[in-house]
């Protein structure tokens, strides 16, 4: 399954250091868990998965490929997160780590960034996602615990990079119609996929506009609903998250809300 893999990427396990201690955990979920280390003599994040149940014995492996796949197209993109190398032995990748850790902690923070500094960051954002499409692939997971931030510095090229790519997807002629994602950034067209309804580009696109909602107003969408099937629900109903109540919006970045609509 990955005999085409450049050698120089793969590792031993004893290529890859880190404590196996809660501390070291930067993040958790069906895939597996996130936690820092060291590779070649930097910091990076090391990206474990579920061992698969004996019903699919080999699910882990194709999960690791498959995501293995997308980060080798990406490669190089500057706001696209950069994958160091691989190991079989523990089965885990290797990826760049961002010291200042998701767009979410930034959002829930008091202190209000630099404008010039949000602006960039919804355009790397948006940039990131122009060159997935370009080369077929929809992200299906966007949202700020998936935006990655590596400056706040006004001064700084670089601010935030996409990472996660687990739930991407290449398109295909006819569309996709499986749903992937967290309740309150799916598109209705992704709901509807019970329906085989089939879905495009365009998924990633709505779901940009729920990040620039959060951005915008740092509140998040649909808060009055406490189960993600009455999020989706409202969402196929027609429903979108509120936003005239929130001042910033209309007199202090306009024409983000109007991107956002």
């Amino acid at each position: 399954m990955f005999h085409d893999v450049d050698p120089d990427l793969l590792l031993s396990h004893e290529g890859v250091r880190y404590k196996d201690a809660d501390s070291s955990i930067l993040g958790s979920g069906g895939f597996g868990k996130v936690v820092r280390g060291e590779c070649r003599g930097q910091a990076v994040a090391i990206k474990f998965y579920i061992k698969s149940d004996e019903s699919e014995p080999f699910r882990h492996y194709r999960e690791v490929r498959k995501e293995l796949n997308a980060l080798l197209r990406v490669r190089q993109h500057p706001f696209l997160t950069n994958i160091i190398s691989v190991s079989l032995c523990s089965l885990c990748l290797v990826l760049e780590l961002a010291e200042r850790g998701a767009l979410t902690e930034i959002l829930f923070s008091p202190k209000l960034l630099d404008r010039i500094v949000l602006f960039r960051n919804a355009y790397q954002v948006a940039d990131a996602l122009r060159f997935l499409h370009g080369i077929d692939v929809i992200y299906r997971d966007l949202k700020p615990e998936n935006v990655l931030v590596w400056s706040l510095e006004e001064h700084a090229d670089l601010h935030v990079k996409l990472i996660d790519f687990c739930r991407a997807n290449f398109a295909t002629s006819t569309g996709l119609i499986s749903c992937a994602g967290s309740p309150g950034n799916h598109a209705p067209e992704m709901l509807g996929s019970a329906n085989k309804e089939e879905y495009t580009f365009q998924v990633d696109v709505y779901s940009y506009a729920i990040l620039l909602y959060r951005i915008i107003t740092r509140l998040i969408p649909f808060t009055g609903y406490d189960l993600g099937a009455k999020i989706n629900l409202t969402v196929i109903a027609g429903e979108r998250p509120q936003w005239k109540h929130v001042p910033v919006a209309t007199f202090g970045f306009p024409t983000l809300t109007e991107i956002m609509l």
